[in-house]
């Protein structure tokens, strides 16, 4: 069976979902004059993405729900979800990593990926990078990741900042476990051990 990364428009399918997720994070935390007509078109935009079986229940309903509506964890929950867009988005040559005490430029990664255009679909073609190139992003992220959760669980070295660097790390580790299995995106799940 073929790993995600293998297949690019799959890859270039999740990273429009993320994008998707990000956004109706955002517009329900600020909630800008032009929000309607931004949720208004993200679901079409999926549609016509081919990229709604790339959707879990729980994701549809978070972009489906009444604007204003979702609970502050599940805003925060997509927003961090920005980590993740980021790795497809590099992986897909769209976007440079930064370090991970360095949140990911929501805006900046959905404008390089088309996001709500039909000129998206011109990410299908082409390659996504190494194998190898993807393994070692994971191994460093999945370092960062165990650094941080451990000081994170001691309230006597948790600062906001490692608390960050922690979110930032669990979400690249999430994708890039996506990347380099066959699993389906929510199905992903990180041991620390």
């Amino acid at each position: 069976m073929q790993k995600n990364y293998e297949d690019r428009e799959k890859v270039a399918k999740q990273a429009f979902v993320l994008a998707a997720l990000v956004c109706r994070g955002f517009i329900d935390e600020d909630l800008p004059s032009d929000v309607e007509a931004v949720y208004a078109r993200i679901i079409p935009w999926l549609e016509e993405m081919d990229a709604m079986e790339m959707l879990e229940v729980d994701e549809k309903e978070a972009l489906e729900a009444r604007l204003g509506s979702l609970k502050s964890q599940m805003k925060l929950n997509l927003i961090w979800t920005v980590e993740g867009l980021a790795i497809l988005a590099w992986a897909l040559g769209r976007y440079e990593l930064h370090e991970h005490s360095e949140v990911a430029d929501a805006q900046a990664i959905t404008q390089r990926l088309f996001f709500l255009s039909s000129k998206a679909k011109e990410l299908y073609a082409g390659e996504v990078l190494e194998k190898e190139q993807i393994e070692a992003c994971y191994h460093d992220s999945l370092e960062v990741l165990k650094r941080t959760h451990k000081i994170v669980q001691n309230p006597q070295l948790f600062t906001e900042e490692m608390s960050a660097q922690n979110s930032i790390a669990l979400e690249r580790v999430r994708a890039l476990q996506w990347l380099l299995s066959t699993d389906r995106y929510a199905s992903v799940k990180i041991a620390l051990d």
